[in-house]
């Protein structure tokens, strides 16, 4: 398990093996392949086998692979009844428009019942008459009030005609922190939900782009 060198050395060649360097050099050759990942393919005999898989300190996993992560919770803050806390966010622009020239879509989602609902947009100015045509179908279908919206500080949602009209109708505002998807986490992760799997049904279906409203309202 040397290091064969090729060359001629002035005086003398030091050749020395050192696990730890092997097990780093798979990491390397893996594409910076996590410890777990390892572990996995040495049980399955795809690597040599190390006596310890405890990989050094990578700068480039750390600096390549960062993400956001969610705020841990103590407690769940779960509404108890529909209605009383509405999270929205809009997604896009999409690369592609819709069929019906859609570049964008809004959801709206309640924390009760976690019912989702979608509305394509051709801009993000059309959010705040969206919203109140969605607060007519849905306290009309309920029977019950909006009590609470969470949205981010994107313009679209903090308008002064849109903060005028939730005032006048008791609906109160929680925005979140700027640059901070974590607080409205819920929506967040709806959203990714539904892009994942217009993704997945316009691949399996061999539809055009153009299609992914359709395959949006089919998802929610």
């Amino acid at each position: 398990s040397l290091y064969i060198l090729h060359g001629t050395p002035r005086k003398s060649v030091v050749a020395t093996t050192s696990e730890h360097a092997d097990m780093q050099a798979w990491h390397n050759l893996l594409g910076h392949l996590s410890e777990r990942g390892m572990k996995v393919l040495q049980n399955e005999n795809f690597i040599p086998s190390f006596d310890s898989l405890s990989l050094e300190f990578c700068v480039h996993c750390i600096m390549e692979k960062q993400k956001r992560v969610n705020f841990k919770r103590n407690e769940s803050h779960r509404k108890l009844k529909s209605l009383e806390l509405v999270y929205s966010d809009v997604c896009g622009p999409f690369n592609v428009k819709s069929l019906g020239g859609a570049s964008y879509f809004v959801t709206f989602l309640d924390d009760f019942s976690r019912k989702c609902w979608i509305y394509p947009l051709a801009s993000k100015d059309q959010v705040f008459e969206t919203f109140k045509k969605f607060k007519t179908r849905v306290e009309n279908e309920i029977e019950k009030t909006i009590k609470c919206l969470q949205t981010d500080n994107g313009g679209e949602f903090c308008s002064n005609d849109f903060d005028d009209f939730c005032a006048r109708h008791g609906i109160r505002r929680v925005k979140t922190v700027s640059h901070t998807p974590q607080e409205n986490g819920i929506i967040e992760r709806m959203k990714q939900t539904i892009v994942e799997r217009i993704r997945s049904m316009l691949s399996h279906s061999g539809l055009p782009k153009s299609f992914w409203a359709e395959a949006a309202n089919t998802a929610v």
